[in-house]
């Protein structure tokens, strides 16, 4: 049996559109043309796909158990079109990294750029979130990706690396101000607190580690939408309030950024890569020098 590969695409989009007119428009091609195709389907496989009806077309049960393994073949032919791309359009020192953390994920590639060794590799770097990150990453579509979160994907190699760590933020005239580093056990939390009022993974941990020293991040709060926003109230002395760092603080010439030794608030990101990605020479130069220079645990596999 050999099934036409165009025809497969075809019966995908009519399963979704559920509409012959409908999904020979979105396919450019004639409605005729498009039920020859299912129609071809349906004989070679000897069943009915599809419920033709003068305003709809349904799958039939049959065409839905089919329809399972069609998505997945053209699934994994996706996947296959990437890897071909990452020997022949890409050439072996294109590095791709998608990442929620911009931050750190810049500070990263310019130390691996600083290595004479690693100046010819062309490295790019896109900005994505949650679902959307781990989507592009299953597809296929980047080498590399960090996020504070784990994917939750099968077939990936990852380890842990610590993110820029979580500092108190206090203005000039504040009486920690001169302190190099605190404990936030001893912090007075009855004072105006500015925190951020997104549901980040990062925000989640700092509001974790203001229950743990005794502090009550629903009240007493000033609520902000950004790390900057939160650093320009803190800096006007309207409170204080838990952050990551970012060297861009230091810019801040009323603020202060202090360290914290205790309780330990180290904070954890995944870097990871799918395990049957092609290993070009540039990919391995990167997993080898994060791995090195960032990993605070051991390779895992998921």
């Amino acid at each position: 049996m050999y099934m036409n590969l165009q025809h497969l695409y075809y019966f995908q989009t009519l399963a979704k559109l559920q509409h012959f007119a409908k999904s020979a428009s979105e396919l450019y091609i004639t409605q005729p043309c498009l039920s020859y195709a299912i129609t071809a389907l349906e004989k070679e496989l000897g069943v009915k796909l599809v419920e033709r009806t003068s305003r709809s077309s349904q799958l039939t049960d049959v065409g839905e158990v089919f329809l399972t393994y069609v998505n997945r073949a053209l699934e994994e032919l996706e996947k296959g079109k990437f890897a071909v791309k990452s020997f022949t359009e890409l050439s072996d020192s294109y590095i791709r990294i998608i990442t929620e953390k911009t931050f750190l994920t810049t500070t990263i590639v310019k130390a691996f750029k600083s290595e004479e060794i690693h100046q010819n590799m062309d490295l790019q770097l896109t900005q994505n979130i949650g679902q959307g990150l781990y989507e592009q990453m299953r597809l296929g579509n980047f080498d590399f990706g960090i996020s504070a979160s784990f994917p939750n994907i099968e077939g990936i190699e990852y380890f842990e690396i610590s993110d820029f760590p979580l500092v108190l933020l206090v203005p000039k005239t504040h009486p920690l101000a001169n302190q190099g580093s605190i404990n936030l056990y001893d912090v007075d939390w009855s004072q105006t607190v500015i925190s951020r009022s997104d549901t980040s993974i990062t925000v989640k941990r700092i509001n974790a580690i203001y229950k743990m020293v005794g502090f009550n991040p629903d009240t007493n709060t000033c609520r902000v939408k950004s790390s900057l926003a939160l650093a320009t109230m803190v800096e006007a002395g309207l409170g204080i309030g838990l952050s990551s760092y970012y060297p861009q603080l230091e810019s801040f010439s009323e603020l202060r950024v202090l360290k914290i030794h205790t309780p330990d608030v180290l904070n954890v990101l995944y870097f990871f890569r799918r395990l049957n990605a092609p290993k070009t020479k540039s990919c391995e130069a990167f997993f080898s020098y994060v791995q090195k220079h960032y990993a605070i645990s051991a390779v895992k596999t998921l």
